[in-house]
């Protein structure tokens, strides 16, 4: 069991830093964004003059629409400091409450995400199939589903994850299919590894690059060249005796 245990961690630790460029807020690769967030110290300074947590909790709950967008933006900035610094019983009151206000993509997202890393699978598959219903268009889709699996495959339900990631894919989902491309490579399907992953690698044309920076998925190159060597080899079994 504990090996199964470290199994499972490990494989969740790699969905989740496959999509870590694409975490919400982020400055670029995200579909979703944030409502807005600052570097590191800056988001510190903007944290702390919101006041305590319970005081920013107490906004979330208490303030109108009409000033709804600022306090959002300080609560967002609050979260990503909590999550930084690990304070993540904090940070998931922020993102509760954020999430209970905004229902939006971003809040969705920044929800699971945590929940994911916390481990309560349920809460994070809950918020994103609620959320998913609210989505119409197809990019945000997807990657509500693509968080969806993440959360799947961390609770140990592999078909299910692999059937959200496969929901994903039609919807044109490039994190999909980086993951599902990995989970071949995971189960020695090199064959089905290297055609996931190539097909995510634009065409090599001569006098350029082969491949210029940013304009492959983050494990894509690394999944395709991993696919290439095939699986282990059989260990050679000890000779004994003369072999004259």
């Amino acid at each position: 069991m504990e090996v199964v245990n470290r199994s499972r961690a490990l494989w969740l630790a790699g969905l989740l830093s496959m999509l870590a460029v694409a975490a919400p807020g982020a400055a670029s690769g995200a579909t979703i964004r944030g409502p807005g967030s600052a570097g590191y110290f800056a988001r510190q300074e903007a944290a702390n003059s919101g006041g305590t947590i319970a005081d920013l909790l107490d906004r979330l709950r208490t303030v109108n629409e009409q000033e709804l967008g600022p306090v959002l933006v300080t609560a967002y900035d609050a979260f990503r400091v909590e999550t930084s610094e690990l304070r993540l019983p904090q940070a998931e009151s922020l993102a509760l409450a954020m999430h209970d206000r905004a229902r939006a993509g971003w809040s969705a997202l920044s929800l699971a995400l945590l929940s994911t890393r916390m481990g309560n699978y349920a809460q994070a598959n809950r918020v994103l199939m609620e959320q998913l219903e609210r989505t119409e268009a197809r990019a945000q889709r997807a990657e509500l589903l693509e968080r969806s699996a993440i959360a799947a495959a961390g609770a140990g339900h592999r078909e299910r994850s692999l059937d959200l990631l496969g929901r994903a894919l039609v919807l044109g989902g490039r994190d999909a299919q980086q993951m599902l491309g990995r989970d071949a490579l995971a189960h020695g399907d090199h064959g089905r590894a290297r055609d996931l992953f190539s097909a995510l690698l634009p065409p090599v044309t001569a006098g350029r690059a082969p491949y210029e920076a940013g304009e492959v998925p983050a494990w894509a190159l690394r999944g395709w060249g991993l696919a290439l060597l095939g699986p282990p080899a059989d260990p050679v079994p000890p000779t004994t005796g003369n072999t004259r």
